[in-house]
């Protein structure tokens, strides 16, 4: 599976709902570890890769607990929200519709991308960092388990 294609700019247009809130994202981001909450996917996704093509890390909490939120959220720039930003830390995934958006270049599949956190069912949450190439593999590993029985899932 081509996920890195997902955000890849496309001379054809074919992929132009997500590229440019993408865009128009990560223009206003900067490098660095990021905290990132999205009940909807496509306003995850358009998160994650305005993070990667900013250079910056997502930080996803295992959940969005004030306590979780407030130990999580040390050592990152600020928080990407679906809502209005609450805080002068947080910034909005609803992007405007209109507005510049600037090309986007190729993403290097190596580089971590984000940062989950495992159960801590044995003691303290551990991080994980995971690449976009490690995300594809694990995506082409499920599909070879599942992917018949998923249909469009």
């Amino acid at each position: 599976m081509e996920l890195a294609a997902l955000a890849q700019a496309d001379p054809r247009g074919a992929r132009r709902p997500l590229r440019e809130p993408i865009a128009r994202l990560a223009a206003r981001l900067t490098p660095g570890r990021w905290l990132l909450t999205a009940d909807d996917p496509q306003a995850f996704a358009v998160g994650l890769f305005a993070l990667a093509h900013a250079n910056a890390i997502g930080v996803v909490p295992p959940n969005t607990r004030p306590g979780t939120l407030r130990e999580l959220g040390n050592g990152t720039r600020g928080r990407l929200v679906e809502g209005e930003p609450a805080a002068g830390s947080e910034v909005s995934l609803l992007q405007p519709k209109s507005g510049p958006a600037e090309t986007l270049a190729p993403l290097d599949p190596e580089r971590p991308l984000l940062e989950l956190f495992t159960s801590g069912s044995t003691g303290h949450s551990q991080r994980v960092s995971k690449s976009l190439n490690h995300l594809a593999r694990e995506v082409d590993a499920l599909e070879s388990c599942f992917g018949g029985s998923l249909g469009d899932a």
